[in-house]
């Protein structure tokens, strides 16, 4: 996965929030501190992202809209666990990076602490990406 500075996109939080449906969403939790990563996989290419059985998944509104509730600030931020503490004492998540693959192709967008987290990519075939997580300092990635 590109992890360069280069890769901040212009998509928002918000937009992400108000326009989930097009997307396949995977989320990770650090155990039971609270949100870690939401990963963003467009439902409208030919390619996909993979994650492994501990990654959680948002497949309708209600699921959406508990999640968005419980992971967002009243200004329309993803709230992370290890967040950049604002004014407002609320931890908010970095802004939206690309996902792309080694064949440098755009595979999704990622919203997660890159200061302290690790995502780790693996092309399992032409159109598909495997993901891994992990915290740093952590023992391993969760794939």
């Amino acid at each position: 996965m590109e992890t360069s500075p280069g890769n901040e996109t212009n998509k928002t939080h918000q937009e992400l929030i108000e326009n989930w449906s097009d997307y396949n969403i995977f989320y990770h939790n650090r155990s039971s501190a609270g949100l870690g990563v939401i990963i963003f996989d467009p439902k409208n290419d030919n390619r996909k992202i993979v994650v492994d059985k501990y990654w959680g998944t948002i497949k309708d509104q209600r699921t959406w809209s508990d999640f968005a509730k419980a992971y967002t600030t009243h200004d329309g931020h993803f709230k992370m666990t290890g967040g950049v503490r604002t004014p407002t004492r609320s931890r908010e998540a970095t802004g939206v990076r690309e996902i792309w693959g080694s064949d440098n192709q755009q595979y999704g967008l990622i919203v997660h602490q890159k200061l302290r987290d690790w995502v780790y990519a693996r092309q399992i075939d032409r159109n598909t990406l495997k993901l891994a997580w992990r915290v740093s300092g952590g023992s391993g990635p969760a794939m």
